[in-house]
């Protein structure tokens, strides 16, 4: 049958040990803890005068840009992970501006550029900047009661220990809500911790010692040629940095397609590979259901090979002319639901693989989730790296799926020529053993005639001798005489035909003998 093409078809979210409590998700708690923290943080902050003055402008205008600049450039990490240097940004913030002031921002700039620039939902965009906009408070407000030095004093050899515990509260209080909340969140997918771990310190320490660099080139005098020397060389080094540290994720990331990658060429059924290559593709993106259709040339419809969903069975033909699927075939690229317009979208997410075999598609991969704005084009890019496997595995599975199949039949056939070897076996052994029995009695019948014939032949002496003695029983035994004659002749053929009857069934015993020998061949082999 044909159906149209649907993108999802799931309208549930898969159930997530620990995704929620009461009928809410756990990250939606944590969500507004941080948006409450934050939006009654900075208010009571700005009243106590937690700013620098007089207030730097220019320095703030700088700032938030920075922060939103760095959110747009940020690390994709797998497992909805995303490492950004907006923590040099923040931690500069509080230490030039005050944290009130520094937290107003940073949270402007993030709000600002995570919603227009990066296209997030309004509720995400709104969370990202309360993350931020509570580590400000939380490390600038340890940082105020040590006080710590703002501005030029930040950098002061005795302000060093202060602002050493600031940079720690900073990073380890935005990452802890972060992380948290995406731990939580039912659209989290498996995350290596030590991935994660590694990148979002490797990225702190890098986007740190910018925003250092940074506040010194600012609060100390130089010649306006060592000012933009400066500030070229700082900028060539956050490009660098960004540049290392995007790649060497994006490596460590391939690491865990490497995994998705041997598992599909370890088995070349790819209907036996399905069942490992769900668990593995949930290391790189969340899902609800996937699915592998081949694309038949002749009709230009997507047969399906595997799919998780039960309303699309294996040789369910989908019509493929419009929607994403069409999308990804016509771009040959990994394609997400963001690409599409919005009154195109169905409820859910989805990614579509076009499996190309040199210039020519051979099927399409599809990963689907039942929540909005899931997918990422970074994760459709991570999906894509796979391709190439699932493409030859899709074009040996047509030729496979034959032989396999006439594999199977040959092995239900092996059972039952097994079974009808054991049952004439049986039958054989049955046959020998009731042979066996049928000589014996015959052996009983013969001796028992044979007695008979003995006793028949005393009958005939008594009868000739009571001839002799009398004449008037003379007619009477030669009619005796006769009558034994008659009995022991027959007798003598029943004995003959019984003998025959027995060689008969002693030859029959050893053929049943000879035939349970085969048999037992038979059975062995």
């Amino acid at each position: 049958m044909s159906v149209p093409y649907t993108p999802v078809t799931l309208r549930t979210v898969a159930v997530v040990p620990g995704a929620r409590r009461g009928g809410r998700p756990h990250d939606e708690l944590v969500r507004r803890t941080v948006i409450t923290i934050a939006a009654l943080a900075v208010p009571a902050g700005l009243a106590a005068h937690q700013q620098l003055s007089p207030f730097p402008w220019l320095a703030a205008i700088l700032i938030a840009f920075a922060a939103g600049a760095t959110r747009v450039f940020g690390i994709p990490l797998p497992g909805k992970g995303y490492a950004t240097f907006a923590v040099g940004a923040g931690i500069a913030a509080v230490v030039s501006l005050g944290w009130a002031a520094g937290a107003l921002a940073v949270g402007a700039g993030i709000f600002a550029f995570d919603l227009a620039a990066r296209r997030l939902p309004l509720r995400n965009a709104i969370s990202n900047a309360a993350h931020f906009m509570t580590a400000c408070a939380v490390s600038g407000t340890l940082y105020a009661t040590t006080s710590g030095g703002l501005g030029a004093a930040a950098l002061t050899p005795w302000n060093a220990w202060r602002l050493a515990l600031l940079i720690m509260t900073f990073v380890g209080c935005v990452n802890t809500t972060f992380y948290l909340q995406l731990v939580l969140s039912p659209a989290i997918a498996w995350v290596d911790p030590r991935l994660t771990a590694r990148w979002e310190a490797t990225v702190a320490t890098l986007s740190t010692l910018l925003a250092l660099g940074a506040l010194d080139l600012a609060y100390h005098a130089w010649s306006p040629a060592a000012y933009v020397a400066g500030a070229a060389v700082l900028a060539g080094l956050a490009v660098l940095a960004h540049r290392l540290a995007r790649r060497g994720a994006a490596g460590e990331s391939l690491a865990l397609v490497h995994h998705l990658a041997r598992a599909i060429s370890a088995r070349p059924a790819l209907s036996r590979a399905f069942d490992e290559i769900g668990p593995l593709t949930r290391r790189l993106v969340p899902w609800d259901d996937m699915g592998i259709s081949a694309l038949d040339p002749a009709t230009g419809e997507l047969v399906v090979v595997a799919d998780t969903s039960p309303k699309l069975p294996v040789g369910t033909r989908v019509v493929a002319r419009a929607g994403l699927a069409a999308q990804a075939i016509h771009t040959r690229r990994a394609t997400t639901d963001l690409s599409l317009a919005r009154e195109e979208r169905r409820l859910g997410s989805s990614i579509a693989v076009p499996l190309l075999q040199g210039e020519r598609v051979v099927g399409v991969w599809t990963v689907r989730h039942a929540r909005r704005d899931m997918y990422r084009p970074h994760d459709a890019a991570l999906l894509e790296y796979v391709a190439p496997g699932l493409a030859l595995s899709v074009s040996l599975d047509s030729l496979i799926r034959p032989v396999l199949d006439a594999s199977a039949r040959v092995g239900q056939q092996a059972e039952s020529l097994t079974a009808a070897t054991a049952q004439l076996h049986a039958a054989s052994e049955q046959s020998a053993d009731s042979a066996s029995r049928t000589a014996d009695v015959v052996r009983t019948v013969a001796a028992a005639l044979g007695t008979g014939a003995a006793g028949a032949e005393a009958a005939r002496t008594l009868a000739s001798e009571t001839a002799d003695e009398g004449g008037r029983t003379l007619g009477t035994g030669e009619a005796m005489v006769l009558s034994a004659r008659a009995v022991r002749a027959s007798t003598d053929g029943v004995l003959a035909r019984l003998t025959s009857v027995e060689q008969t069934m002693r030859a029959s015993a050893d053929e049943m003998a000879t035939l349970r020998e085969i048999s037992a061949t038979v059975h062995r082999f």
